[in-house]
Formats: C-alpha cells, structure tokens, sequence
C-alpha cells in the first residue's frame, strides 16, 4: 500500500477549518449539464460512485434530476458527512432521493463497492490529490528529492486510484475525470514552456495508463460556450 496520499492535508485541514475551499466552477463551464447528459446516456437504474464527493454536490444534482438508483458518495473524511447532515444540504431532496444517496468514507485509492458501478465520477480536479500537487505539505516531504523522483510518487498514487476506480466498474462501465491535463509541477512555478511540456507529459502519462490498465479515452471540453473550455477525460473499461 501506498503512503498516504495528499488527502491526508485535506483532513486536517476540514478539522481545522470545518469546511473545504474548493473551485466551484460548474456555474462557468456547464460541468452539471456534461455529468447529467453523459449519466443519462448510459441508461437508467445506473449505480454511480463519486469520489471525493466533499458537499454531496454532485449525488444532490443528480438526484435531483432523477438520475441514478443509488449513488455512492465517498469521502476520506468522515467531518464532510458530518457538514452536510449539519447544513442540511439534502433537505431538498424527497426521502426516497435521500435514501439513493449512499456515504461511505474511504480513501479513493482503496474504495471497495458493495456492488460494481456503471459510472464513477471524480469531480472539481479531485483526481489530483493524489498527486499532491494541492498540497504544500506533501511537496516539502518530497524536497530534496530530484524531480523525476518527485514525478514518480505522484504518478504512482494516480495509478492506484485508476486501478480502484477500474476494480469498482462494471465492463463497459465509463469514469469521468475533471481537469485531466494538469500541471504536475515538480518545483516551482513553470513559464509557458514547461507548462506546455508538463502537459504533453500528462497526456503521454493517460496513454500509457489506458494501455496498461486496460480503458480507452477520450478529452473533450464541457462546453463550447465555456471562454476557457475546462475538459474532461471519459473513460471507459475494456
């Protein structure tokens, strides 16, 4: 098993703060819209898992537009539960939809279902705490390291959680990655020039993981009305 991913930060600092600072940007780029149509697209009676799920954003969307027999909604942290029971952010829900919405607590490196998912989503660049490049903490561990050290670590923990991911699909099962070409930045800032190459080595990184776990994939944008046209990685298991 891995060390402990860049999550282990994002807990303490829920315990500290209560509550998460995320990029709530699904207003800007259509991605509730994307989810939706691409949930919808599948069929219906769909099992969902979404990781990372923080807020029970994306469970409540769905479910509030009839989507899904249950949705699995996993979190690391047990106090993102214990916030939305006290805010009361399933209010709106029907009981039934209430009752389709499953919280489970699990680190999405080693999530295990009770029962394979048609469609698992990792939502609002979530997929990347395990590069703990979200994380000043988990980067100083790793200084004093060279950068393909670096690089190495958090590419690991990437694959782990894509194999769980691909463990807890059904065949022909679909998972949706928010952001997928990030900056996986091993120092400090990048110009224009290292960006675009961290970039393509992103890409690269996807391909060589669709061969060796087995899925195809494709990056596409939530929307073409969107200025800065954030994308998304479909992938689907073989």
């Amino acid at each position: 098993m891995l060390p402990p991913s860049a999550y282990g930060s994002r807990e303490r600092r829920l315990t500290l703060h209560g509550v998460e600072r995320h990029s709530l940007h699904e207003f800007r780029h259509g991605e509730f819209d994307f989810v939706s149509a691409m949930a919808r697209s599948l069929g219906a009676d769909l099992v969902i898992a979404d990781l990372a799920t923080n807020g029970l954003r994306a469970p409540i969307m769905l479910q509030e537009r009839g989507i899904g027999s249950v949705i699995y909604a996993i979190d690391i942290s047990p106090k993102v539960f214990e916030l939305a029971a006290r805010l009361g952010v399933q209010e709106r829900l029907s009981a039934d939809a209430k009752k389709r919405i499953v919280p489970m607590v699990a680190d999405m490196c080693y999530f295990s279902l009770p029962e394979l998912a048609d469609l698992i989503m990792v939502l609002f660049t979530s997929f990347w705490y395990n590069f703990g490049v979200l994380e000043s903490d988990i980067n100083a561990e790793l200084r004093g390291r060279n950068k393909y050290e670096v690089r190495a670590v958090k590419f690991l923990h990437g694959e782990t959680c894509l194999q769980a991911i691909l463990r807890n699909l059904k065949q022909g099962g679909v998972f949706l990655i928010d952001n997928p070409i990030f900056y996986i930045r091993t120092d400090f800032e990048l110009d224009y020039t290292g960006r675009m190459w961290e970039s393509y080595f992103s890409l690269f990184w996807w391909s060589i993981m669709a061969l060796k776990l087995n899925f195809s994939f494709e990056i596409v944008p939530y929307s073409y009305n969107s200025y800065f046209q954030e994308k998304v990685l479909i992938g689907k298991k073989l």
